[in-house]
């Protein structure tokens, strides 16, 4: 009981520090940037390995389909929402360097979003598996550096009442 006391206590001290970083307002539009900004790191990315991989979806092969802009933006928005939500406790309890926290959270990202599950769709050739493999690693590299510059980690000197 007393492990989960002071684990508690660690968890509620680390939570009051980080949101005592920033003002209300730099709060708002911090948590407002970090909501959408996956979006265009993704979409961007997405436009690169194009012409690698364009033949496979002009083709629906394997079932793949590009979605028209409307719907991809919805579910990139969605995306993007979730994302943050699930690197916020990791950001918020962070307590080494800023590098080490986006070299973890990059490579975790990466191996959750689409190094594992492209890894073993063996269904499909590796022309299509690479680029996007190299996508995803360079897309969710830049994700963790947004966020972790953006909102920071425990590990972070220089404070901002901005």
């Amino acid at each position: 009981m007393k492990d989960s006391n002071v684990i508690f206590a660690q968890s509620l001290s680390s939570a009051k520090s980080f949101f005592s970083r920033f003002s209300t307002r730099g709060w708002i539009w911090r948590l407002a940037l970090g909501a959408v900004i996956f979006m265009p790191i993704y979409y961007f990315f997405g436009l690169l390995v194009i012409p690698f991989t364009s033949q496979y979806y002009a083709q629906h092969a394997y079932g793949l389909e590009i979605p028209p802009l409307n719907q991809l933006l919805i579910i990139l928005f969605i995306r993007s929402i979730l994302f943050l939500i699930a690197c916020a406790p990791i950001l918020i309890g962070w307590q080494s360097s800023r590098w080490n926290l986006i070299w973890r959270l990059g490579l975790a990202l990466f191996y959750l979003v689409g190094f594992q599950s492209l890894l073993i769709a063996n269904w499909m050739p590796w022309a299509l598996r690479l680029p996007h493999m190299i996508e995803i690693l360079f897309d969710e590299f830049v994700y963790a550096g947004t966020l972790v510059w953006l909102l920071g980690g425990s590990g972070r000197k220089e404070e901002s009442k901005i």
